[in-house]
Order: C-alpha cells, then structure tokens, then sequence
C-alpha cells in the first residue's frame, strides 16, 4: 500500500487499511517487513559468496589436475594452485614441493596433502613470539583436513593402490571454509 500511497504520511495510510490500523501498528509491520527484506538480502548475499568459493575451489583442483597432468608431483600442483593467495611464484612453488613427490620418494604422506599443509600455514603464518601455539595451530589445520574421512588414507602408496576415481566426490566443503549446506 506505501507504493500506492508514497505521499501520505503514516497516520494517513494507517487509515487506508481496511479495517483501519493504527500509526504504531503500521509501524511495526513496516519494520518487520523491513527486517525480513533485508535478512533475504543478507542470505542471498551469503549464498553467492558461498557459490563463488565453491567455485573458486573446483577451479583450484582443475588447476592442480592441470600441474599434475604435466607431470609435476602432487605437492608441487597443489601449491602452484594457490600461487596467487600464497604470494609465491609458480616457479617458488614448483621449486619448493618438488621433493614431496610420492611421499617424498618413501610412498608414506601424501604429497598433496604436504601441499595443502604448506598453503594452510602460508595463509596463516607462525608467530616466533608463540612457537608452541604456532606448531599447535598449524598441526590442528593438517588435522582438519578431510582427506583421510574421505579417502581412508594419508600415505601416498595407500592412495594410489585406491586408483581414486575423478568421479569422487571431492571433501571439500571444511576444506574451504565453506559449510556443509552451501555445497547444494
């Protein structure tokens, strides 16, 4: 009714109603309208960031399948991947996981996840003033990711007897930052 009436006062298009409200009613109504508007607003908001990190994340494996695709080891594309929001060169990061293939060569931890490591404690570096707290944090990141959950195993032998099919789900809502609900 404000549209069909935008010059009356509130008092005014109080008594528009049929039966009459009274001004403080009005009021009320128009605040909570005014509310769930802007609530749907906030939620849509909230649902396209969340669209956009899931997609910034399938953008990130196909970048990390390319890296591996031409041959580096998993460490090396998975860190190449996240180039840009780690503030290393693709050559700086190509350079420093290029041991951690295949378990850095004894088939134990899987080199991707060395990877996603490194980028976790780049993102958020060690404080020398808190060694221990540091080694904590980045030690309880490692711990959060779900690849064992997902895949029942961190060594790279393990893995790779799996044959991982791309057709997996990939674990990645935690990962990302994303909640469980915003991957649907």
């Amino acid at each position: 009714m404000r549209l069909e009436y935008p010059e009356l006062s509130l008092s005014e298009l109080a008594a528009e109603f049929d039966p009459p409200v009274t001004k403080s009613c009005l009021n009320h109504r128009l605040r909570k309208i005014t509310q769930l508007a802007k609530r749907t607003i906030q939620r849509n908001v909230e649902l396209r960031f969340y669209k956009r990190k899931r997609e910034q994340a399938m953008d990130r494996c196909e970048q990390a399948v390319g890296y591996h695709k031409k041959g580096f080891n998993c460490c090396q594309s998975v860190l190449a991947a996240f180039q840009d929001v780690i503030g290393l060169t693709e050559t700086q990061c190509l350079t420093l996981g290029g041991g951690f293939g295949a378990g850095a060569g004894t088939g134990e931890l899987c080199g991707a996840v060395i990877g996603a490591v490194m980028v976790l404690d780049l993102l958020t570096p060690a404080d020398p003033a808190d060694v221990i707290g540091s080694k904590k944090r980045s030690v309880g990141q490692a711990k959060e990711l779900p690849v064992r959950g997902a895949f029942d195993a961190l060594r790279c032998a393990d893995l790779l007897q799996k044959k991982l099919s791309r057709t997996m789900p990939p674990p990645q809502p935690r990962l990302w930052g994303l909640p469980p609900t915003a991957t649907t």
